[in-house]
């Protein structure tokens, strides 16, 4: 007999069922009126200039009212009553696709032990039999159980919109929701246009932002919401993540939420998430001198992405280009002004230091002169004029007192740098430069020695332009590397001359003992770029084929190690052209070879041999009894019984 302590443990296994059921035939739509909202037109920040609280936000959805329908309270059902389980069948429209079988499992043990303390919903099928509105779960369980009926609530002339409302409602009324199920329960509800934002907020008990934040995880790149399906990842993390762009969560998983990704997040709280996500995808805006007026409406905005959040200052960029393209044209710009400011300025890209190098190529684009220091140059900022303090920073008017004198001080500093640095300017002690710096243009100086100071003549004005032309062949050599590696080749034969590059690139593996045949004699250092090119030029069968052949050489020998494919092929050349000198290595070693496997092979027979012998040597020994006196006592039953016998 089961104790009352198991049947109530049974029990707790569908009290939240019971429960469940009993507030969804309860509750009634709250008849507010309020403008629709649809699953997909979720307001985001671009759109929404009013608080969460008094935002009215329109519908996009064609023939959907402009105002929540009043709806009578759900259908009553009949008096609850036992069906045979073969006439009841799931209902196709039922949005829960998913059930644990461990669970599942469990319910039906206990419906096996107690039966189903709360009757599942039904409606007549028009085929016949009955259709599930809710209690789908209890059902399956049953089944497992093998119970042969159901207790069910019928529920008559229930349309397909006012059986989906029932089932969602029962869905959303559960402990332990799926979150990814109860945003999409949400979102059918919405875009069935039988409820409002209000109604929702009022029927369902949750706040307009917690609904919000629920239909966000509509918008989670899929495999993320199976790893919130699977607590892999908590909800508050997944509704973060939901609030960027689908290539941004895209990256997110396959860097740091994949199983076997490097930089693992997955068990990270919110606040460590919102850390790493902010340094690996987001860039402060704060930072950046440009006009953000365009950034604080941007969809690219963090601060734009959670409609409750609240966020101080510009927010965080997440498309990081644009920022660097918006930044570099700011920078160049402020740069040019600086230009026309004094002619005399140079603009100076440092060894050392930061640069902003998108925005040097802005400005060598455009053709000016860029000076390269060399690593042993320092160069020196100029002073930055200090902020006057402002009254109304200031609580006590001797503290403001206190700056102004401060001020005053640091302005007669700065007054006195400035003098002293523009006459050793006109001086010729020092040169000013223009250094391009990340977020905006900064002015330095160079102290120059003598030797910098002599006079322009026409030789250097010649050196600088050799050097401009140096400059121009290395971008030209730069931009030319990129279109080879990044363009795929078109449909045309070999050339004769794309032959003669080959050789080019194949004399540098060429052989000292074959210079002579080159026509190259005397020189014990490898070939130089000239010498290749003039045998190219005349090159020869002869030459060809030796040229070939010790490229094969060279490359065959570094890369063949073991019996990889390497080694092969070097074994095969040595064959086609040193037959006898390969053969007698070959014979050597595999001679060397036959005699050790000989000798291993004699030790394997003798260790067979005596394995052979010891097993043998342990099938013939008596196998041991278990225990003396077994056998004794055996024997004496034995006699008792046939003692017993004869009598």
């Amino acid at each position: 007999m089961k104790t009352n302590k198991k049947v109530q443990k049974m029990n707790n296994v569908q009290k939240s069922e019971k429960e469940t059921a009993v507030k969804v035939t309860a509750l009634t739509i709250i008849p507010k009126p309020m403008t629709l909202i649809c699953g997909q037109d979720m307001p985001t920040t671009a759109g929404v200039t009013e608080t969460p609280e008094t935002a009215t936000v329109s519908t996009v959805v064609e023939g959907a009212p402009q105002q929540a329908t009043l709806k009578a309270p759900l259908a009553t059902a009949t008096a609850e009553t036992d069906l045979d389980i073969t006439t009841v069948r799931p209902s196709a429209d039922n949005h829960r696709k998913t059930f644990n079988d461990t669970s599942l499992q469990e319910l039906a043990d206990s419906i096996r032990e107690v039966g189903v303390l709360q009757a599942i919903a039904v409606r007549p099928r028009m085929a016949g039999g009955y259709e599930i509105i809710y209690g789908e779960r209890r059902y399956r369980a049953s089944l497992l159980a093998g119970a042969k009926t159901i207790k069910a609530n019928i529920y008559n002339n229930v349309t397909d919109d006012e059986a989906e409302d029932m089932s969602l409602s029962e869905n959303l009324q559960r402990e332990q929701v799926r979150p990814t199920e109860e945003a999409k329960a949400f979102k059918r509800l919405l875009e069935k246009g039988r409820y409002d934002m209000y109604s929702l907020v009022s029927r369902f008990g949750r706040s307009e932002k917690y609904i919000y934040t629920r239909l966000k995880l509509n918008e989670l790149y899929a495999p993320i919401g199976e790893l919130l399906d699977n607590e892999t990842i908590t909800v508050s993390v997944a509704e973060e993540i939901s609030t960027y762009e689908p290539n941004i969560q895209k990256d997110v998983y396959e860097k740091h939420l994949k199983e076997d990704s490097g930089d693992n997040w997955t068990g990270y709280t919110l606040n460590l998430f919102r850390k790493h996500f902010e340094k690996c995808y987001t860039t402060d805006l704060e930072q950046y001198k440009f006009d953000k007026t365009e950034c604080k409406a941007c969809v690219h905005n963090a601060a734009n992405y959670n409609l409750f959040a609240e966020h101080n200052g510009c927010g965080h960029c997440t498309n990081r280009k644009c920022l660097e393209t918006k930044n570099a044209a700011h920078v160049a710009k402020e740069t040019e002004k600086l230009l026309k400011s004094d002619p005399k300025l140079v603009i100076a890209r440092p060894y050392y230091g930061s640069r902003n190098d998108t925005a040097l190529q802005k400005l060598d684009k455009k053709g000016h002169e860029i000076k390269d220091f060399d690593y042993n140059v320092s160069a020196r900022e100029f002073p930055k004029a200090p902020e006057a303090p402002q009254k109304e920073q200031f609580t006590e008017p001797t503290e403001y007192e206190q700056a102004v004198q401060t001020f005053e001080q640091r302005n007669e500093e700065y007054a006195r740098k400035v003098e002293e640095l523009n006459r050793k300017k006109e001086e010729g002690r020092i040169k000013t430069y223009v250094k391009v710096g990340q977020t905006e243009p900064e002015l330095c100086y160079v102290e120059i020695n003598k030797k910098e100071t002599a006079p322009v003549t026409i030789e250097t004005l010649q050196e600088r332009d050799k050097r401009f032309k140096q400059l121009s062949v290395e971008k030209i050599v730069a931009d030319t590397k990129k279109v080879v590696r990044e363009n795929d080749y078109p449909e045309s034969p070999f050339t004769q001359y794309e032959d003669g590059m080959l050789y080019f690139i194949m004399l540098t593996k060429l052989q000292r003992k074959h210079y002579p045949l080159c026509g190259i004699k005397d020189q014990p250092i490898r070939l130089d770029e000239k010498q290749r090119m003039k045998i190219v030029a005349k090159l020869t069968d002869a030459q060809k084929t030796v040229i070939k052949r010790d490229f094969i050489n060279h490359f065959l020998c570094e890369d063949a190690y073991g019996d990889n494919s390497a080694s092969k092929l070097l074994r095969d050349f040595a064959n086609m052209h040193f037959p006898d000198q390969y053969g007698l290595a070959k014979a050597t070693h595999e001679e060397e070879y036959q005699k050790r496997h000989e000798r291993l092979e004699e030790r394997i027979k003798e260790m067979k041999k005596t394995e052979k012998a010891a097993a043998k040597k342990t099938e013939a020994m008596p196998t041991p009894t278990a225990g003396k006196q077994e056998e004794p006592l055996t024997e004496v039953k034995k006699g008792k019984a046939g003692n017993d016998k004869a009598a």
